[in-house]
């Protein structure tokens, strides 16, 4: 069975119209060398990765106000089309990749589809899948105006609703209506939409000007709709599926993309002449191999000529083979047998390919091939992985293969707890298996899934190497409720008989068996099947599966034994559901129910495994007589970051199943140096201690343990901490979703139009500060700007004891702060001794302005806004301050407003509403803190523009200068470490105005500007 996972993406098309800012995406120029450091740590996922929680999440990231409903659907036999293939077939998508449908619009709603052929063409079929019935209208057209903003019709920047410029050219064809009958998920005939007519794109003589084209569809109620697949499944960034109608009627615009996420599940058939040819590779899984060959197939056409042949020796058709980017062999056609061609020469080829490589390297192929006139094409690259076991020294392999988001590692969990060793392949995220990873020398493998493709069934199928591992004497066991389903040979009420030389004959011992038995005449919830199975093994737990909790449908398989042993009986059918057999050689188990169905669930919906499913695993787990290295799980140790230099303690529980002598071993490398060993020692049963050497700051040290018995070693996975080092007096922290690797995260401190670099290279630090973090620093920037709202911590108890302790500089800034502190932007009232209070706010006004772009006041002579002032003034114009996150930032929030305590002095004010948006203090202990209700970066002016958030006189960088004035709390007016005459001598050149702007910021009466007094107070100081 193929098990689609389908989401319906709600789009409720509410995009911003406004325009926005470039990002920069270049480093400032020059900086010191400065530490990229994160509070906490991360996982790297695999390209193929296609867990549907991660499409959910980056869904629900990519498009605001998207609604995603997973939903779980009978399952369809796919036929592929055969007039659908290379190279005739143009699409986004391939034809099993639809994960969701399209809740979009109703009647009169359009969606159109650019595609760009190869070459002069005709336009003869359109396929489209569909999640439901219903009538629309198609037809053909050029690509129309909407060339003028995307000559290749990608819209996945043009948001919709945003233009009138329409995709639509001059129609080509008559607008037919058609009717979608049911759901649809494949290229097969029933998908065919008539589009009334065909027709041809491009000039036959001058083949290098092939326009694009456009498929239309035009809805006639709210439904049918259309099968899509997610962007973040393949890697792409472009959709070339525009919307337009009815429902964009209130926007600006009729037009724009459907959404960034997606491409409608499409395929066009066409026709060329005078094309290349076209070879299509079969994608190789990753592998253990770290040499070739390896045997690859392709699908290689072409028209046929004069000569009556397609694809021939003459052709010109080069594989080039790759090795991390650098290209090192190629290979031609006369390289290449055929292994499954028509009369034509047309079909499936077969390539030896050669590398040499080790593990971590990437190896990549693609076809180039030239037509006879000179014109080029290329297939995508395709690419595997050479990857090595994480654990060589298992005995057992786990083999993950149709997965999906149901399953919640049960399989894993048993043999943990058991205490055994393991590998897994997961099968979705390697691209398939191979004789390599089969065949590496475990003795067990124990496969679970829904819908197997890669162990066979019969012996007409292909083998990826498990008759290798049968024969060697290893043990296998099969957990499908669709394994017969897969080979798609004998439905239901038929019999699938089996003989000597089908594997599941051979393997399991299973004479016939009836795949999808449907005895209730209901399709959609797999037959009456069996849920209660009871078990014909003394010790072994009967199941009772329940698949409405867990996600699935039941689909079990009926099973008649031949040399295998019925261990499993359904209450209500009768029917065996489940066999084993030792021969003496090796031992096979095959289940036709999906055992982990055997779970339950809690009232907010997580999932857990009953006790029986446990014992189920255990039974066998001990049946198949596993070897194992001792088990061992890291239980304490230092992780992300630490603060000093010291000796850091690991340590690890340690276990073995078979009681075998052992020993363990911490294991560590600095910098990625070599790794050392230390040998750890027992300080209590079980548990194991070792110790990581003090090392210098700034070093980053992983580590893991590893534990030696008679089969083998295992090691944890490692685990890393870095040894802080500070290499600025400034810390600057990004309190939100935003990086300091690129914009807008690295650029607060930016110097626009100087330098073009930043005025201080600071130390960056993402998220939540601590104590010992804080220790280091005097001057500390605190960035909350943040369009996710979920990546802010309240750090703010840290920061207030750190604050406590005198003279230190502190800056605060963002536009949602106080609502992000509270968590229900309620205005409020603050305390003596709360942290807003300090920071001189004694009330806060959240979300000032009806939008996202406000005027603000800057105040004359202030120390931190003054120059902003006059540099306004100065342009002349009329010119005012502007607050825009929209256009700086790229996000539209309403900054805050407050009312200043007694000792605050404000700086910036918003026009409309006439509240204090920033404000300045200096503390009776020295600290120096600003707090803003709004972004710095996010200033401009208006009509002359100017990017005050990157300039000299900006909020940021007029804060940087007051922080590194002397300390008032010291009486260092020059900063030299000590108070004498020098400080008495910089007073009196700031009373006669001889010394720079920014010198003088040391006011000890607080009253600004400088006079007597201060000399005066300053005197005093060095007379003690």
């Amino acid at each position: 069975m193929k098990r689609l996972i389908i989401f319906c993406l709600i789009l409720s098309f509410i995009f911003t119209t406004e325009s926005v800012k470039k990002k920069k995406n270049k480093i400032p120029t020059t900086h010191q060398k400065s530490e990229w450091l994160f509070p906490v740590g991360s996982q790297l996922g695999t390209r193929s990765d296609t867990d549907a929680q991660k499409f959910r999440q980056q869904l629900e990231d990519d498009s605001p106000g998207a609604g995603i409903i997973p939903l779980n659907l009978p399952h369809q036999r796919r036929t592929r089309h055969e007039g659908c293939e290379p190279p005739y077939c143009l699409s986004y998508m391939d034809e099993g990749d639809s994960y969701f449908y399209l809740c979009n619009g109703g009647s009169g709603d359009t969606t159109a589809v650019v595609f760009q052929p190869l070459a002069p063409c005709t336009i003869e079929e359109v396929y489209v899948q569909w999640f439901s019935a219903g009538l629309v209208t198609a037809f053909g057209a050029d690509y129309g105006s909407a060339s003028e903003i995307s000559p290749n019709g990608d819209c996945y920047d043009i948001p919709g609703g945003s233009t009138n410029l329409s995709p639509i050219g001059t129609i080509r064809t008559t607008p037919t209506t058609n009717l979608i009958p049911e759901y649809i998920s494949d290229w097969s005939d029933e998908a065919l939409v008539d589009i009334g007519g065909t027709f041809q794109v491009g000039n036959d003589p001058d083949s290098s000007q092939v326009p694009p084209f456009v498929i239309a569809l035009v809805k006639q109620g709210d439904t049918p709709q259309p099968l899509a697949m997610y962007n973040g499944v393949t890697g792409r960034t472009e959709t070339y599926t525009w919307f337009g109608g009815p429902w964009n009627a209130n926007d600006p615009g009729l037009w724009g993309s459907l959404n960034q996420a997606i491409d409608l599940m499409m395929a066009v058939r066409v026709s060329y002449e005078d094309a290349p040819p076209i070879c299509t590779p079969s994608q190789l899984s990753n592998t253990y191999l770290t040499s070739g060959p390896r045997t690859l197939k392709a699908d290689c056409f072409d028209d046929i000529g004069t000569d009556q042949m397609g694809i021939t020796p003459d052709d010109n058709l080069t594989l080039f083979i790759s090795r991390n980017g650098v290209i090192t062999d190629s290979l031609t056609l006369a390289d290449a047998t055929p292994y499954d061609i028509d009369q034509y020469g047309n079909g499936t080829w077969q390539f030896d390919l050669d590398y040499l490589a080790v593990a971590g390297d990437e190896i990549s192929y693609r076809f180039r091939l030239i037509s006879d006139y000179g014109m080029f094409s290329y297939s995508q690259w395709y690419f595997f992985d050479v990857l090595a076991p994480i654990n060589p020294d298992a005995d057992l392999l786990f083999i993950a293969d149709g997965t999906s988001d149901y399953y919640v590692g049960g399989y894993e969990q048993t043999a943990e707890q058991n205490g055994y060793v393991y590998e897994v392949w997961n099968t979705n995220q390697n691209n398939g298996i191979d004789s390599s990873v089969i065949n590496h020398g475990w003795s067990n493998i124990i496969m679970y899934g829904w819908g197997t493709s890669i162990v066979p069934v019969v012996v007409t199928q292909d083998d990826h190497g498990f008759d290798i591992f049968i024969a060697s004497g290893g043990n296998l066991m099969l957990i499908d409720q669709d394994w017969f389903y897969g080979i798609d040979l004998i439905p239901y009420p038929l019999e699938l008989i089996l003989i000597p030389g089908d594997p599941a004959y051979d393997w399991f011992g299973i004479a016939s068996a009836f795949s999808d038995p449907d005895d209730d005449d209901n399709q959609n919830n797999g037959g009456a099947g069996d849920t209660m199975l009871v078990s014909l093994l003394l010790n072994l737990p009967n199941l009772e599966l329940h698949h409405g909790e867990y996600g699935t449908n039941n689909w079990g398989d009926f099973l008649t034994p031949g040399t295998a042993e019925p261990i499993y009986q359904g209450m209500n059918t009768g029917e065996i559901f489940g066999v084993r057999q030792d021969n003496g050689l090796n031992k096979t188990a095959f289940f036709s129910f999906m055992a982990d169905a055997s779970a339950d669930s809690l009232e907010d919906g997580t999932v857990f495994y009953t006790q029986e499913f446990y014992n189920f695993m255990s039974y066998f787990l001990d049946w198949l007589e596993i070897d194992s290295p001792p088990h061992v799980e890291i239980i304490s140790g230092p992780e992300w970051t630490i603060y000093n230099q010291s000796a850091q303690e690991i340590q690890a529980s340690v276990s073995d199943n078979e009681n075998d002598p052992f020993t363990v071993a911490l294991e560590y490398s600095v910098d990625d140096a070599e790794w050392l060993s230390v040998d750890m020692v027992e300080i209590q049963p079980g548990i194991f201690s070792g110790w990581i050497p003090g090392q210098n700051t700034g070093y980053h040290i992983q580590y893991r343990v590893a534990a030696t018995d008679d089969d083998g070693t295992f090691r944890t996975p490692s685990q890393w901490y870095n040894v802080y080092s500070s290499t600025s007096d400034v810390l600057f922290v990004l309190n939100s979703e935003m990086s300091q690797a690129d914009y807008p995260g690295m650029y607060y401190l930016y110097d626009e139009y100087g330098t073009g670099d930043l005025w201080l290279w600071p130390d960056f630090w993402t998220g939540s500060v601590t104590t010992e973090l804080l220790e280091l620093y005097n001057i500390v920037f605190d960035i909350t700007t943040t369009r996710t709202w979920v990546d802010f911590t309240d750090h703010y108890d840290v920061v207030q004891e750190w604050l406590s302790e005198g003279g230190k500089r502190y800056f605060l800034a963002g536009d949602e702060t106080f609502g992000l502190v509270n968590g229900t932007w309620a205005d409020e009232d603050f305390s003596a001794g709360s942290f807003f209070y300090d920071m001189g706010v004694a009330h806060s006004y959240n979300d000032l302005a009806a939008g996202g772009t406000s005027e603000l006041n800057a105040v004359e002579n202030d120390l931190i806004s003054g120059d902003l002032y006059n540099d306004i003034q100065a342009l002349g114009d009329g010119s005012v301050l502007m607050y825009d996150p929209g256009y700086e930032v790229g996000t539209t929030n309403y900054l805050d407003g407050f009312e200043p305590s007694d000792e605050a002095i404000p700086f910036l004010f918003d026009e409309a509403s006439g509240h204090v948006v920033g404000a300045h203090k200096q503390w009776p202990n020295g600290n120096r803190t600003i707090f803003c209700g709004f972004d710095p970066l996010s200033l401009n002016s208006s009509p002359t523009y100017v990017w005050w958030g990157a300039s000299e006189s900006g909020i940021t960088k007029k804060s940087l200068d007051w922080f590194f004035q002397g300390d008032c709390s010291t009486g260092d007016l020059n900063g030299d470490g000590l108070v004498n005459v020098l400080d008495v001598v910089l007073a009196v050149a700031c009373i006669l105005g001889t010394v720079e702007d920014g010198a003088c910021g040391c006011d000890f009466n607080f009253i600004e500007p400088f006079d007597v007094l201060d000399i005066v107070i300053l005197v005093a100081w060095i007379l003690g």
